[in-house]
């Protein structure tokens, strides 16, 4: 039962571990002035569509890490309440005690 836990929490940690690094690391001072930047002007049509794409790809690509994240989870979840009922599957995921 212990590498259930094990193998069910690690791509959790490690997606989160991710995540961390990337919205905690300290930008570089070109970028933060890219964040920081309001075009004056129009942009072109050519470069609007490009950053609604990139907006779209952004989504899809953490729509399919949570996906691939939480699936395993809810799978696990679904065969334990199958196995032993729901009382029981709700009782062992927040009551269990280890021995």
């Amino acid at each position: 039962m212990d590498t259930v836990y094990i193998i069910c929490l690690a791509p959790l940690v490690i997606f989160i571990d991710i995540f961390l690094y990337l919205t905690i690391v300290r930008k570089n001072a070109f970028e933060e002035r890219l964040a920081l930047y309001l075009p004056q002007h129009q942009l072109s049509q050519k470069r609007e569509a490009y950053l609604k794409e990139v907006r779209k790809f952004h989504l899809w690509v953490t729509g399919i890490i949570i996906v691939i994240f939480t699936a395993p989870l809810f799978i696990y979840l679904i065969v334990m309440i199958q196995e032993i009922g729901i009382t029981a599957a709700l009782y062992s995921l927040f009551f269990n005690q280890m021995e």
